[in-house]
């Protein structure tokens, strides 16, 4: 089976992410939280895609 491109580029950027992470759970999330800090408009909240 061929693997979708566009699927194949996401898992590489999430696992040189992982690498860049030293492979701890702790600094993805310390990473994550800097991320959003620098970019708080390109984070999408739940409260903003809800609809009642």
């Amino acid at each position: 089976m061929d693997t979708d491109p566009t699927l194949q580029e996401i898992w590489d950027a999430r696992q040189k992410i992982w690498e860049e992470c030293g492979g701890s759970f702790e600094n993805l999330l310390e990473y994550y939280r800097k991320a959003q800090n620098e970019h708080p408009h390109k984070i999408i909240r739940l409260e903003e895609v809800l609809v009642e």
